[in-house]
């Protein structure tokens, strides 16, 4: 992690439709090949209290697969207590509002922690950030989404058009690399809801590092 400086941003919060200022002290943080930079809202304290922000963060991201990474440019931590929101990355970053984004709210995100849900958090917002622009409107999804009749949960049932690959991801996850932390009944009702959109997952030859497939 590396401290850059603080600044002034404008920044565009797709939960509240809405451009904002942010002062923020900055850091950068490296997964592999891809550099975030951490932007967390002064008002949260100096700039020692900013940093033990991003440390209670930068772990837990960096938990969650490459390919939910890869589009994701910045983390926006300020004081609320509303969800997690995404910023979906465009097809051209470098157009303002276009960048991959997530925003904590640090109340909630700290609450997030405590639970223990915090990486499965990322993992859905990750899915908005990386995953949504190519995929959600992609003809083999439209496809898989039709031959399943259903839905992996009323979120995605209730949002079809944001929401089902954020919440499909994650079961997919699970099941493929992680099967033994599911009982028997999940397995099944996993299979059973999104056949067709677990095999279209499957099709991708998404870099899931630093996690090998189990089945």
């Amino acid at each position: 992690m590396t401290y850059a400086g603080r600044e002034e941003r404008l920044i565009f919060n797709p939960a509240r439709n809405e451009w904002f200022t942010l002062s923020a002290y900055l850091f950068d943080v490296r997964y592999g090949n891809v550099d975030i930079e951490y932007l967390v809202n002064t008002e949260l304290g100096n700039r020692e209290a900013a940093r033990a922000q991003v440390d209670m963060y930068a772990g837990a991201l960096g938990r969650i697969p490459a390919v939910l990474l890869s589009k994701l440019q910045w983390v926006l931590i300020f004081a609320g207590s509303h969800p997690i929101s995404a910023n979906v990355a465009g097809p051209d970053p470098r157009i303002p509002g276009s960048e991959g984004r997530i925003f904590i709210p640090a109340q909630f995100g700290a609450d997030l922690i405590h639970r223990g849900w915090i990486e499965e958090v990322f993992i859905h917002e990750g899915a908005h950030v990386s995953l949504d622009n190519d995929h959600l409107y992609a003809p083999g999804w439209r496809a898989a989404q039709v031959m399943d009749r259903g839905f992996i949960s009323d979120y995605a049932r209730d949002f079809p058009n944001h929401e089902d690959v954020a919440e499909s991801i994650l079961p997919w996850f699970a099941l493929r690399y992680f099967p033994e932390r599911l009982s028997n009944i999940d397995r099944l009702k996993i299979r059973a809801a999104i056949p067709n959109r677990l095999a279209y997952f499957d099709e991708q030859g998404f870099d899931m590092s630093p996690y090998r497939r189990a089945m």
